[in-house]
């Protein structure tokens, strides 16, 4: 789960107002499809996304599993973090995945700034029917299990800007496979 903009560079997309705007966006257009499937579903979210997904979740109002990938809760207060600290994480991020296109770069970096200052104002509430697999650098919980039910806990290598590399993409997709 992430924002719908993340990768477009469409100027007419909806603009959100709060985490649970945004993710009503994404239940609208999944509901039927997620509920009418008998399959097994999953929600992974990296980073704020890990926020999205816990909020689909419990939107759709269903048992559900989430893996968090060094996304925080919520629960402790974010660190403080103006624009242009976030535009040079951003683009230290984005040319680890060798991406070339300038004009892209500024859309994700502006999106995924919009996506941070939305979830400063989220406040998620407890979900005991969300059962929580957490990935992190730091091998902690990053406090879901003050608003889930956190079922493991692994840890990643690297920094933050390294969550999606090839070594913890591996051990991601074997956790992911063996829940099926």
């Amino acid at each position: 789960i992430e924002h719908p903009q993340t990768f477009s560079q469409d100027v007419k997309a909806p603009q959100f107002k709060s985490i649970e705007h945004l993710v009503e966006y994404y239940v609208k257009y999944y509901r039927s499809s997620l509920m009418n499937s008998s399959k097994k579903r999953v929600f992974l979210g990296a980073s704020l996304g890990s926020l999205l997904a816990f909020e689909m979740a419990s939107q759709l109002g269903v048992e559900e599993e989430l893996i968090v990938i060094d996304g925080r809760s919520n629960q402790e207060p974010t660190p403080s973090l103006n624009l242009d600290d976030h535009r040079s994480m951003m683009i230290d991020i984005v040319g680890k995945y060798k991406v070339k296109d300038n004009q892209l770069i500024d859309h994700m970096i502006s999106h995924s700034w919009h996506l941070n200052l939305l979830s400063r104002d989220y406040k998620p509430r407890r979900n005991e029917l969300i059962s929580v697999h957490v990935f992190s650098i730091c091998g902690t919980d990053l406090h879901w299990s003050e608003i889930a039910l956190v079922k493991s806990v692994h840890r990643l290598t690297g920094d933050h800007s390294l969550i999606l590399n090839s070594q913890n993409s591996s051990l991601i997709t074997d956790f992911l496979r063996s829940l099926f």
